[in-house]
């Protein structure tokens, strides 16, 4: 990967980016295996030429920060441990931030906006927590539980005062139990994204199929009936249809099309210069332009 610095920002910053890649040949860890299939590959290919700048990975020097602060161990609990396990010949990696053996709870820190609160947008960290439970497990540890603890960036205390649904602090605590359900479930998705990797290796770059809806952390085009004079929508409807009707019903009403984008895409995918469905959703032309 090669990191740019525009800003011409102190050389420690740059320092602290990792430009060597996650995952060692042969090996995938747990929150890799959480990205698309066209992403992780298309990592793979490309490391070499991906280029971001520096001041666009603020949130990875904040996430280290914060872990590095938070790196310590107790009498019953170690911190930044490293287990693995073997899926059809793909060694499967984790690191634990801390694991309390008396406890058996796994726990890890994250930094992250107070809209992933609001919105309960838990999925990605529940599985990581699955995944977890399923690494401690086949390597004879016992866990009951998975703890999420983030860190708000974003947080407002104002915004807390005027809004009792808003998170009342900067720092906000996910848990739930693991289970040996929740443990075969990460197992069967683990096999299908590594036997969909295998299979996605051999195609060409284009030929590779997209990132699924999710992964691509899409949104759906809407349809909103608003009215002048008025800042919120009367209604927000998945089809023009429906918004047609709600908007018949309010006499001096119309309807604004919203259109949906792939925000991880837009802004966040560091493998979207290589990506045909970037290319041709987004216009962006062949990659040499």
């Amino acid at each position: 990967m090669i990191i740019t610095n525009v800003m011409g920002l102190p050389e420690a910053l740059v320092r602290a980016v990792d430009s060597q890649p996650h995952n060692k040949p042969g090996q995938v860890s747990v929150t890799t295996l959480l990205k698309g299939t066209k992403d992780i590959i298309l990592t793979e290919r490309h490391w070499d030429e991906i280029e971001v700048d520096v001041a666009d990975l603020v949130n990875i020097i904040f996430g280290k920060a914060t872990h590095k602060t938070l790196e310590t161990e107790g009498v019953d609990t170690f911190a930044e441990e490293g287990l693995s396990a073997e899926i059809d010949g793909v060694t499967v990696t984790g690191t634990m931030d801390s694991y309390d053996m008396a406890a058996e709870i796994v726990d890890d820190y994250k930094t992250a906006s107070v809209w992933k609160v609001i919105f309960k947008d838990y999925k990605d960290w529940e599985m990581q927590g699955k995944g977890y439970g399923w690494l401690l497990r086949l390597n004879g540890f016992k866990v009951k539980k998975a703890r999420f603890t983030a860190l708000l960036k974003d947080h407002k205390k104002t915004e807390a005062r005027r809004d009792s649904t808003y998170p009342q602090k900067p720092c906000v605590v996910h848990e739930f139990p693991i289970t040996d359900a929740d443990v075969y479930e990460f197992e069967r998705f683990a096999r299908a994204k590594i036997s969909e990797i295998k299979n996605f290796r051999v195609m060409a770059d284009d030929a590779i199929p997209p990132c699924r809806p999710d992964e691509r952390w899409a949104k759906e085009t809407t349809f909103a009936v608003m009215k002048e004079g008025r800042k919120s929508a009367i209604k927000v409807c998945a089809t023009k249809e429906e918004a047609d009707k709600v908007s018949a019903e309010n006499n001096g009403s119309f309807v604004v099309e919203r259109v949906g984008d792939d925000t991880k895409c837009m802004g966040y995918c560091n493998v979207a210069p290589f990506c045909s469905y970037y290319r041709e959703k987004y216009g962006k032309g062949e990659i040499n332009e």
